[in-house]
C-alpha cells in the first residue's frame, strides 16, 4: 500500500512537471510572438515619425518666419497656462 502511494506520488510529480513545461512553452511562444508584433508596431510608428519630422522641417524651411510665429504663440500658451 505504502508502495502504490509512493508510485502515484510519483507519476503525480511527473505529470505535474511534464504539465508545467507544457504550459512554459506555451508562455514563451505567446511572448515571441507578441514581442515580435510590437518590434514590427514601433518600427511603424518609427517610419511614421521620422516622415512627420520631415514634413515640419521642410515646413520650417519654406515659412521660417511663421514657424517662428507659431513657436513663439504656443510657447506664450504654455506660459500662461502653467503660471497659473
Amino acid at each position: 500500500m505504502a508502495e502504490d502511494m509512493k508510485n502515484r506520488a510519483r507519476d503525480t510529480v511527473r505529470d505535474t512537471a511534464r504539465d508545467a513545461e507544457g504550459m512554459a512553452r506555451d508562455v514563451k511562444h505567446a511572448a515571441g510572438d507578441n514581442l515580435d508584433h510590437m518590434q514590427d508596431k514601433m518600427h511603424e510608428v518609427k517610419q511614421v515619425a521620422e516622415e512627420k519630422v520631415h514634413d515640419l522641417e521642410a515646413a520650417i524651411r519654406k515659412s521660417p518666419l511663421t514657424a517662428a510665429a507659431i513657436a513663439a504663440g504656443v510657447g506664450f500658451i504654455f506660459g500662461a497656462i502653467l503660471s497659473r
